[in-house]
């Protein structure tokens, strides 16, 4: 009895304090923040090892999440909306991250022109050079392969977008598989581009963690039956108290995996 009161109120545990750092941040507490984050994190570990939980499948966000390209999207998009007599300042334009164009505009509630996506891309090569991996993320991605996990890519990107701007960082090289925008009609954070990577893989939902950095990734993860999983090592300070696990550096993700191979 004790232990199933314990697995239904860790997650609700966890999601408060998660809700209580992001409350913190609104206020510029960040000791305060802090403090809440580590036991959330605390917690999650304990939930983990209690269930005793394996995830074979590793899936990842792309921007945000694996590549810093927040300023280069959002200098994009305000010089690409500038161009059709639209003027943003780059915090207003965050709303657009993590989702695909017409959904964005949408959100912006801007009329625009049909060259747009052409336009964006066009622009987008003034600013994509600053790109990078964040720091760990490399490392963390050798880990994981050598440790034989699964890793896959779900993103809002369209093939186009990725063949010019992210073949430099020879993806192709660490992932299995990866599911662009053009893969599915919905996008996140609908369910459909995790149940289309996990059609194309052959693989359980229930064996994949998927990681992002938005609360549109977490609510795609949670709607698929795929544990969801909050990255914060961009320092977007972006919070979600629907994530079921959060990580603050890409070792955290190495040391809950590693836990579960010695337990195996």
């Amino acid at each position: 009895m004790a232990k199933k009161v314990q697995n239904i109120a860790s997650p609700a545990i966890i999601s408060n304090m998660i809700f209580m750092a992001d409350m913190a941040r609104s206020t510029a507490n960040m000791q305060e923040c802090s403090m809440y984050l580590n036991y959330a994190v605390r917690l999650m570990k304990q939930m983990m090892e209690g269930e005793n939980m394996k995830y074979q499948h590793i899936i990842f966000d792309l921007d945000g999440t694996l590549i810093d390209t927040e300023q280069a999207v959002l200098k994009t998009w305000q010089h690409t909306l500038k161009d059709f007599h639209h003027f943003f300042p780059l915090e207003e334009l965050k709303i657009v991250l993590g989702i695909p164009t017409e959904n964005a505009l949408k959100k912006l509630n801007v009329t625009v022109g049909p060259d747009f996506q052409d336009r964006w891309m066009e622009n987008y090569t003034i600013y994509a050079g600053k790109a990078a991996f964040f720091p760990g993320v490399e490392h963390m991605l050798d880990v994981l392969r050598q440790r034989d996990h699964s890793l896959g890519i779900v993103t809002s990107r369209s093939r186009e977008e990725y063949s010019r701007y992210f073949l430099p960082f020879r993806l192709e090289s660490r992932f299995d598989r990866m599911i662009f925008s053009d893969d599915t009609l919905e996008h996140k954070p609908s369910p459909e581009p995790l149940y289309q990577y996990a059609r194309s893989a052959d693989v359980p939902l229930n064996a994949c963690i998927y990681i992002g950095d938005m609360p549109t990734d977490i609510e795609c993860a949670n709607r698929a039956g795929v544990t969801s999983g909050l990255c914060t090592w961009n320092g977007s300070g972006i919070l979600c108290r629907d994530a079921k696990l959060l990580f603050r550096t890409p070792e955290e993700l190495c040391e809950l995996l590693s836990r579960e191979d010695e337990e195996g």
